[in-house]
């Protein structure tokens, strides 16, 4: 077996791709697209990472608290995801300065948008 490298603070146990939906729950003009659009999560080493927008090629990520807790910042734009790995699922909310989604995803799925 391979060695492996130090893991982030939550090691590898929640390492994966988590898959789903986020819901607008707050838009400033058109910008923020559908009600619904479907979203990803990609974590691995304990560092969860969320594309905000494919197109710009911008995301947010950060490492995942012992309790599954995350806050993923982006660099690129003024948006936060914030949430909690449980139980094969993520649930969060993405807050940008235009747009707020609710998050609801699961583990594995195929890949989406």
């Amino acid at each position: 077996a391979a060695a492996r490298g130090p893991a982030g603070p939550a090691g590898t146990r929640f390492d994966g791709r988590y898959v789903g939906t986020g819901t607008l729950t707050m838009s400033r003009g058109s910008v923020c697209g559908p009600q619904t659009q479907p979203r990803a999560v990609t974590v691995a080493n304990g560092t969860a990472t969320f594309v905000i927008d494919r197109n710009r090629g911008s995301s947010a990520s950060g490492p995942i608290q012992p309790d599954g807790s995350v806050t993923m910042t982006s660099q690129q734009e003024s948006t936060t995801v914030t949430g909690r790995f449980q139980g094969g699922a993520f649930t969060g909310e993405m807050r940008g300065s235009a747009c707020h989604r609710t998050l609801d995803l699961r583990r594995g799925g195929a890949a989406q948008g």
